[in-house]
């Protein structure tokens, strides 16, 4: 099993709990890594809103109605981040009573 989170993505995360949000892997990613499967990309939902990860990654690109934000880190390449840590957490809640 995959069990390593790559190190930019770790970053990401340190970033935003160091700021005093929360950040957590979801995703595609999450479901490729139980299936053993090298996940293509990651994603990470945090509590951030928009406009504070624009000022926590001032190199980042927002230009979207769905709260997306695009950062970039070196090597360059942009990495999504969504802000909508309640709708995860809403939706977790109501699998945790099925």
């Amino acid at each position: 099993m995959i069990k390593k989170i790559p190190q930019y993505v770790i970053e990401i995360i340190q970033k935003l709990e160091t700021a005093g949000f929360e950040g957590f892997v979801v995703g595609g990613c999450v479901r490729d890594i139980l299936l053993d499967k090298m996940p293509k990309d990651w994603d990470v939902a945090t509590s951030a809103k928009p406009e504070e990860l624009l000022k926590l990654f001032p190199d980042s690109v927002y230009e979207n109605e769905f709260g997306t934000v695009g950062i970039k880190l070196r090597p360059i390449r942009i990495y999504e981040l969504n802000p909508n840590l309640r709708n995860l957490r809403m939706n977790q809640e109501k699998l945790s009573m099925l």
